[in-house]
């Protein structure tokens, strides 16, 4: 397929995914008046000091809503590998790439972006699993990392990168659909639950 066709197919690809994904996280984002009451059950007292953090499900991780452990495996993956590219640039890049093609400075910026992006995750997950669904976040993710995948994607079939840039746009489209599809799954429950007598 031509790269023109590709791009159109990926465009097609990513508007069904969008509409999809946004009719898919708009059943569960809480309204005004509810967001309006966990802002102020979070809010910090005058009187009182500060008000304690919501807690975490019991039972552990395995308690988490699944849109949650998916947020925090990408979060935990995306940050070590970031803190992998920043301790050893070199190393941790030349296992897929030329490192001698590119200066160690601009790797660690990768490395530095990686770790940051990475938090971006963990913190998503735990306010969710604390409660605060992050429906725009999950969202944005999503659509954003099947850009990455789809992007990289074209850049390794027009010849401007190796094909192991690959690996990256498999990892990040995996790791989306596998949040999509917690999504729906919670969406699904949130709207079954909503119609319940």
């Amino acid at each position: 397929m031509a790269p023109l066709g590709l791009l159109r197919e990926l465009g097609k690809a990513v508007r069904a995914l969008e509409s999809r994904a946004a009719t898919v996280l708009e059943v569960v984002q809480p309204g005004p008046a509810e967001l309006s009451q966990r802002w102020q059950a979070d809010a910090p007292s005058v009187e009182g000091g500060v008000a304690p953090a919501p807690a975490l499900p019991a039972g552990g991780f395995g308690a988490w809503p699944e849109t949650a452990r998916v947020a925090l495996r990408t979060g935990a993956y995306i940050t070590a590998l970031g803190l992998s590219v920043l301790v050893a640039p070199v190393t941790t890049f030349g296992l897929l790439f030329d490192a001698s093609s590119v200066p160690c400075g601009w790797i660690r910026v990768g490395g530095v972006l990686m770790t940051l992006f990475g938090s971006y995750y963990l913190g998503g997950a735990l306010d969710d699993a604390e409660g605060r669904y992050p429906r725009h976040f999950y969202a944005t993710t999503i659509l954003g990392r099947l850009a990455l995948s789809a992007a990289f994607a074209l850049l390794v079939a027009t010849r401007q990168c190796p094909p192991a840039l690959l690996w990256l746009a498999a990892a990040n489209a995996a790791s989306s659909i596998l949040l999509w599809r917690a999504a729906a799954r919670r969406a699904a429950a949130a709207e079954a639950h909503h119609h319940q007598p």
